[in-house]
């Protein structure tokens, strides 16, 4: 599950899910206290985007795998997005637990393995908040396209080469 329907579908896409065991978290939510999804203890809850999700939606998830005895595993960045609705239940857990971190970047793949290899050095540094290291890597790779102002600055996004 994710909290919206992009990140629901790159869970399909990416990790691999059947379309049918992946909804978005308010269906979720909506099908297990319907009674038309039922978990147990064999139940594994994967939740992507989890930095997303307020405390409401949270709390509502976590109550129920803990009634049913199912496991939940949420992923996200904390720092990435923020939750539309109240609270940051996600900051506060990984504040609370050591979380595991992922360090190895794998969507930047590049043209080339050089290509791969620049833009994955930006990402990390995007993540650290070396924000302006990582924007001059794509200024000297190209792919930045500066205008001296408005006017002149297309009105349409250019493609710039991936």
């Amino acid at each position: 599950t994710a909290p919206s329907h992009k990140a629901t579908a790159g869970l399909q896409v990416e990790a691999g899910f059947d379309k049918g065991s992946c909804r978005v978290l308010a269906k979720l939510l909506i099908d297990i206290e319907s009674g038309k999804l039922e978990l147990n203890d064999r139940t594994l809850i994967v939740v992507d985007e989890a930095g997303m999700i307020g405390t409401s939606d949270m709390d509502r998830l976590l109550a129920v795998c803990v009634e049913a005895g199912a496991r939940v595993l949420l992923q996200g960045d904390a720092a990435q997005y923020r939750p539309v609705a109240a609270g940051a239940p996600f900051a506060l857990l990984q504040r609370l637990q050591t979380p595991a971190r992922l360090d190895k970047i794998a969507r930047q793949k590049g043209r080339t393995a050089l290509d791969g290899a620049w833009m994955r050095a930006a990402s990390v540094d995007f993540s650290q908040g070396q924000t302006e290291r990582a924007i001059e890597a794509y200024d000297r790779m190209g792919h930045i396209a500066w205008e001296p102002d408005r006017k002149t600055a297309p009105a349409e996004p250019l493609t710039l080469p991936c």
